[in-house]
């Protein structure tokens, strides 16, 4: 009886049925089944939520190679701000800077909000390698989703992202 109740439950999706995504070179797990990562542009691969439809969520991952990083720099610009500007439309100050405990190693967890295209929420989980490399990855959440289900998302990305499989 019990094992049927389980069973009912993680169908309707209320026990905690993790997907596990690869996406650059980096790994997490997430709450609700996001659509396999799809190119987003050069340097970027994106996931939605729903996998069809009209979008409550998006992912955004983004890995830059030591060299990306020392030629943006070179040219007077930072790793972060190119992918706040070329793959999320950001500029400007975040309203929040905290630092976090991404995976098991620390970083940053940056939250913006964009009036762009539709009112969202955007946080970003981002860490600076030992190797030169840098790894961002962006959860923008829209109204459509509610808070509870955003922080499930958020906190289950943080926690379980690797770098590697």
């Amino acid at each position: 009886m019990f094992k049927r109740l389980v069973m009912m439950l993680a169908l309707a999706g209320l026990v905690g049925a993790e997907q596990r995504y690869q996406s650059q070179g980096l790994s997490f797990e997430l709450p609700l089944e996001f659509s396999q990562p799809a190119r987003a542009g050069v340097d970027a691969q994106e996931l939605h939520f729903p996998a069809e439809g009209t979008p409550e969520a998006e992912i955004l991952t983004f890995v830059a190679s030591g060299e990306q990083v020392r030629s943006l720099a070179e040219a007077g610009q930072s790793v972060h701000r190119y992918f706040l500007s070329t793959y999320l439309g950001l500029s400007g100050t975040p309203e929040q800077i905290n630092k976090a405990v991404i995976g098991d190693v620390g970083g940053r967890h940056l939250v913006y909000h964009s009036q762009l295209n539709r009112p969202c929420r955007i946080d970003i989980f981002e860490r600076d390698l030992k190797d030169g490399r840098y790894f961002a990855v962006a959860l923008r959440s829209y109204e459509s989703m509610d808070d509870k289900r955003r922080i499930e998302v958020s906190e289950g990305l943080r926690k379980s992202l690797r770098l590697g499989p």
